[in-house]
């Protein structure tokens, strides 16, 4: 009976659209990517495939219907040959079922990365439990390491880009950097709920996040550095999750830097002497603008979660000069103290160091949007 209410609940959001789609020479395989298309593609010169129940073409239904296939995918294939366009792209790299409907398809498929990759609840892993080789026409992907591994499920021509969404802020000269340390959220509480593990495991997976942050909360009150949070989540349910796990876990103050759709994350980050986290995509996009980054993993042991470890694709040791890797605080103190103090060449030695692991930039999206235009016939499609 529940699931008929879930279907039901679903059934009742979706919008219907009777009439066919619009012929087009650009499709957005899911909606999610729609903003970033916009700042890409002339406004109505491409059109969308959503893929999350929040439209459904009724036209395109009944021929999948006709056809006597009801799965998904057969949806999908009939509105793809139906726009009939020359270019397939996606800023959900995520998701397999872009990567099947390129099957038996002669359109340009292009797939742009978005988020960092690993094999927790991620596309990697759902390649490797499909045990076969897809083929897409173009992958822009962060670094060199993602593309050489990429290689293992994927036939593909890659081009190292970086963050779609990163390269779209700018890198300000001359920025005054605020003496200020700020640790960036990836709080994740409902998803590792559903792991199945004890009770005491998940306590200890959250109490040494707590422990590592008051610690450095007390290692920057005494070197005088303000030290802040910057939260992840803006779902008002998830928001107020965040903030009370770390107000009532962390026995120290400390500044809360809260979610919302006008906060310029670039920009505060930009600002900060030194941003540190576990995992989040942010923290790669934030060693491509050139700013001092560290990544700690105290957690990690057991996979999937130690694909979440930087370098993990270039199978780099336990510590270095940007991440560390193990149990002790004192260590992980230490690396922060010796990151603090190096001075600007030595940083900009480091970045060069681990470039292959990191993020790429490409202010405005030049890359991809040249690559754009050379495989559409309208080069008004693009914006310059």
């Amino acid at each position: 009976m529940s699931n008929i209410f879930k279907f039901l609940k679903v059934f009742k959001k979706i919008k219907y659209i009777f009439f066919p789609p619009k012929k087009k020479s650009v499709l957005l395989f899911d909606n999610d990517g729609n903003k970033l298309a916009l700042r890409i593609f002339n406004k109505n010169s491409f059109e969308i495939l959503y893929t999350r129940k929040e439209s459904l073409n009724i036209f395109i239904l009944l021929i999948t219907l006709i056809k006597g296939k009801f799965r998904t995918i057969e949806y999908y294939k009939n509105y793809l040959n139906y726009v009939s366009p020359k270019i397939v792209i996606t800023f959900n790299d995520n998701n397999l079922d872009f990567y099947e409907l390129k099957k038996k398809n002669s359109a340009h498929f292009i797939s742009v990365q978005r988020g960092y990759r690993s094999y927790h609840n991620d596309i990697l892993q759902t390649f490797k439990d499909k045990r076969e080789i897809y083929n897409i026409d173009h992958y822009f992907v962060f670094n060199e390491a993602i593309k050489n591994y990429l290689k293992n499920y994927l036939n593909s021509n890659f081009t190292l880009h970086g963050s779609v969404i990163n390269n779209f802020h700018p890198l300000k000269k001359n920025i005054k950097k605020n003496k200020e340390i700020i640790y960036i959220s990836s709080h994740a509480i409902q998803i590792f709920n559903k792991l199945k593990i004890s009770q005491k495991e998940k306590l200890d997976f959250y109490k040494i996040e707590l422990d590592v942050l008051n610690n450095l909360i007390r290692f920057c009150e005494k070197n005088n550095y303000r030290f802040s949070i910057l939260a992840k989540h803006r779902n008002e349910k998830n928001k107020k999750l965040e903030r009370n796990f770390f107000e009532s876990g962390l026995s120290e103050s400390f500044n809360y830097i809260e979610n919302h759709h006008n906060r310029n994350t670039y920009e505060i980050l930009d600002s900060a002497f030194l941003s540190i986290g576990t995992h989040s995509t942010i923290l790669y996009e934030n060693f491509s603008r050139g700013n001092r980054t560290f990544v700690f993993n105290f957690r990690h042991e057991k996979y999937p979660f130690n694909t979440k470890t930087f370098g993990y694709f270039s199978k780099l040791p336990a510590h270095g000069e940007v991440w560390y890797v193990g149990k002790s605080i004192d260590f992980f103190l230490k690396k922060i103290n010796e990151i603090l103090n190096y001075d600007q060449s030595q940083w900009e030695g480091i970045l060069k160091k681990y470039e292959s692991d990191t993020c790429q930039f490409n202010y405005g999206n030049t890359i991809l949007k040249d690559y754009l235009k050379k495989n559409l016939m309208n080069k008004d499609t693009i914006i310059d």
